[in-house]
């Protein structure tokens, strides 16, 4: 599945009384609009003329009910607006956000990779291998990440706070931040910090401009 959108608002839900994809379209112009369905999947692409303006036209909103199934791929690239990703479970999520929020309650998936301009990614319970984030401008946050070989979050201005359902020792941890804090399990730590460098997997965090937050559940 692949969203191009210049604008609007994104919205996945999954529940069991959906027996198919189905897409809701509010206040997109027809004209502006693409879907196409392949043997690959469909996309749907929605562009603004060069020139227009939209002054006080109706936010786009577009609406995803899925049922209770895997994605094999999730491909979001939205320009202006926010999205968010509700329980959505696929083997790979890629999520590019120019100006907007990225949010989700609980994520599946074997690698997830978001880009964010603009906006704060505030994610649940993430479970995930591979977990890659950049942020130009805005927190990081995800409540619960389980089952990641390995994580990286970088941000240049906001904060990251992440949360791993792990052992502490399981992780080999780097963490620099250029002007903020540094927190791990509780306690104050310089920068930049590393730990258990021969751990099988690896956290990587980077905050030019803000303050990291690092618990583990166990």
């Amino acid at each position: 599945m692949v969203l191009d959108l210049d604008c609007g608002e994104v919205a996945f839900v999954r529940s069991n009384a959906a027996d198919e994809i189905t897409l809701r379209f509010e206040n997109f112009y027809s004209d502006w609009l693409e879907r196409t369905v392949d043997e690959s999947g469909f996309s749907v692409r929605y562009k603004i003329p060069k020139g227009y303006i939209s002054g006080s036209d109706p936010t786009p909103t577009l609406s995803i009910a899925l049922p209770e199934i895997e994605l094999e791929q999730i491909e979001l690239n939205l320009n202006l607006g926010s999205a968010d990703l509700g329980t959505l479970k696929a083997k790979s999520i890629q999520a590019d956000l120019a100006l907007g929020n990225l949010y989700a309650d609980e994520l599946q998936t074997g690698q997830l990779d978001a880009t964010l301009a603009l906006g704060s990614a505030e994610l649940g319970t993430v479970q995930a291998e591979r977990v890659t984030i950049e942020n130009a401008q805005g927190d990081v946050t995800i409540s619960r990440l389980v089952g990641a070989s390995q994580v990286q979050v970088t941000d240049q201005l906001g904060n990251i706070a992440l949360t791993l359902g792990e052992k502490a020792d399981g992780y080999s941890v780097q963490a620099a931040c250029g002007l903020g804090s540094i927190t791990v399990s509780g306690a104050k730590q310089a920068s930049p910090y590393s730990a258990n460098s021969k751990a099988a997997n690896a956290v990587i965090l980077d905050a030019a401009l803000g303050d990291i937050t690092l618990n583990f559940e166990e």
